[in-house]
């Protein structure tokens, strides 16, 4: 089973950054650097029915946004800070770089919006001459990453990507409110 890491700050109370890890060296790797930055870090380990089982209904959203719309060709959900909670993705992808550039076009699209007057991010757009790129909010605390064809039908296809991200969104906060409670 891989290892969990909560942060908390100095209050005891949860940051609501959750982390999965590859191994027990990533893990004490993190614990260190987090121990650097003055925050309390916690492993946890949640068994099947804790966040196994959020990464399995993400994984599920995600497989089922990508069978209803078969021009998606890949997705992921990713934390805010680039961490991918959960994918579908063909060889060939990358899961950590497809969470790391997730995370930094998020970065600076909020940034863009907000210092251009333009209210709340609500999309991230990448149009390449092989297709394209949708960042979705998915809540508070996730993005949703969406590669998509080019040729596909855009309207239909961020349609059934808003769907997905809602209901992610809806996962992720329902698995924070347990977390908390």
């Amino acid at each position: 089973m891989k290892p969990v890491i909560e942060l908390r700050n100095s209050g005891k109370k949860p940051l609501n950054s959750i982390f999965m890890m590859k191994d027990n060296n990533e893990a004490n790797a993190f614990v260190s650097s987090a121990h650097y930055l003055s925050s309390e870090v916690q492993m946890t380990d949640r068994g099947e029915s804790g966040l196994d089982s959020q990464e399995e209904k993400l994984k599920s959203a995600l497989e089922g946004l990508l069978e209803k719309s078969p021009d998606i060709d890949a997705a992921a959900v990713v934390s805010m800070d680039g961490f991918v909670m959960a994918s579908a993705l063909p060889l060939g992808y990358e899961e950590d770089r497809l969470g790391a550039m997730s995370a930094a076009l998020l970065s600076l699209g909020e940034r863009t919006a907000s210092e251009l007057g333009r209210g709340e991010l609500a999309q991230v757009f990448v149009e390449g001459t092989q297709g394209y790129v949708f960042l979705l909010s998915a809540g508070q605390d996730a993005v949703l990453t969406a590669i998509v064809r080019r040729g596909s039908k855009l309207g239909l296809i961020l349609y059934d990507i808003r769907d997905a991200a809602k209901a992610i969104a809806s996962i992720i906060e329902s698995e924070v409110k347990v977390e908390h409670e």
